[in-house]
């Protein structure tokens, strides 16, 4: 039992960074491409999907919740 604990606690963090990076990644392209054609519709949306990851970002400006920082710098 104590291994699964540790297993989750070792990659939960690690996944949930990586889902919320690409789902950042897609709500960008998807706020652009709203704003280009103009559709409201595709706007909200990519503001949705944009929305976790600043309120992250916005309440613990330090945290580290961008996985590809290391290859950024």
């Amino acid at each position: 039992m104590a291994t699964q604990e540790w297993f989750f606690e070792r990659w939960a963090g690690t996944i949930l960074r990586w889902i919320m990076a690409y789902i950042f990644v897609f709500g960008v392209v998807l706020t652009l491409s709203g704003v280009l054609s103009l559709n409201i519709v595709s706007l909200v949306q990519g503001v949705i999907l944009l929305a976790p990851y600043l309120i992250i970002r916005y309440r613990d400006p330090d945290s580290t919740t961008i996985p590809f920082r290391g290859y950024i710098s």
